[in-house]
Order: C-alpha cells, then structure tokens, then sequence
C-alpha cells in the first residue's frame, strides 16, 4: 500500500507503483455522477464516431460524385464514338452492298459473255469445218481441172495437128503424134 504525499516531503517512503487502493478511510460512491461521466463519455466517443463516419461519408460522396461525373463524361465520349463508328458502320455497308451489285451485275456480264463466246466458239467450229471442205472441194475441183485442161490440151493438139494435116494433106500416123510430142 502506498501513501500520498505532497511533494515537499522527500525523505518519506515513496513506492513507484501504481496504487490499486483508496487510502482514504471515507469513500463516497456515487453512482449516478460516475454514470452520468461514463455517458458523457460515451456520448462523447458516439459523436466523435459520428462524426468521423459523417466526414468519411462527406468524402466518400464526394469521391463518388467525380467518379460518377468521370463516368458521364467517358460515357458521353463512348456514344459519341459509338455513333461515330455506326455511321461509318452504315457507309461501309453501304459501299459493300453498291460493290455486291456490281459484283453481281459483272457476274450477269461474265456468264452473257461466256454463253456468247460458246456461240462464237462453234460458229468458229462451223466455219473451220465449211472451210475444210471448201478446201477439199477446191483441191477436188483443180485436180479435175488439170485432168480436164490436160485432156483437152491434148484434144486441141491432136486437133491441131489434124488440121495441120489437113491444110498440108499428110496422112495422120502414129509417128506424125510421137514427132508432136518430141517438140513439146
């Protein structure tokens, strides 16, 4: 048990721990002072709480409240990206439909074009084959010519050896045609 002492008495004992006792002989409790402190003081911790989460709260809000403008503004800039890129969206559509129809209107071409050319390839065939057998006939048609003009040449010689004769009065005999034929 320790003692309190005034501090003008230094040669008095004095221990450094803490005291755990009352030294005094009369106590007075009174219970509704000490409740009264503690509610005070709870009181007191409840409004300092408070007041932390209120400013916390403050904070917060306000931390919401840019975010949440942040959030606009990049969700404005997104749709007006957005409706950029869907305009260019529908152009390109656009372009790649107008590039389809003519894709298709070449395609039309193409097969008009293939179906004349099949014409053309047997007209050509035709005409290959008409001109194969003009060609034969040509050949046919001079090899009888040249018999023809060969059989008449020796008609009009043997004529005109025959009137040769003729005008000459020679007989005609088989060596007057061999002499004829010498002179050639």
């Amino acid at each position: 048990m320790g003692l309190y002492i005034n501090g003008d008495y230094e040669d008095i004992y004095q221990t450094d721990e803490t005291v755990d006792d009352n030294n005094q002989v009369i106590y007075f409790h009174n219970r509704t002072t000490e409740r009264l402190k503690e509610q005070t003081q709870f009181n007191e911790s409840v409004e300092k709480h408070v007041a932390e989460i209120k400013s916390s709260t403050d904070r917060q809000h306000v931390l919401n409240m840019q975010k949440w403008q942040e959030f606009e503004t990049e969700y404005r800039r997104l749709l007006t990206k957005l409706a950029a890129i869907s305009e260019e969206n529908e152009r390109l559509a656009k372009q790649v439909t107008a590039y389809m129809e003519r894709q298709e209107e070449i395609t039309n071409q193409l097969a008009i074009d293939k179906n004349r050319m099949k014409g053309l390839e047997k007209r050509v065939e035709e005409q290959e084959a008409m001109t194969a057998k003009v060609v034969r006939q040509l050949d046919h048609f001079r090899s009888v010519l040249y018999e023809r003009t060969n059989y008449l040449a020796e008609k009009v010689e043997e004529a005109t050896a025959s009137i040769i004769r003729f005008l000459k009065n020679e007989p005609y005999t088989s060596s007057t045609k061999e002499k004829e034929k010498a002179i050639r």
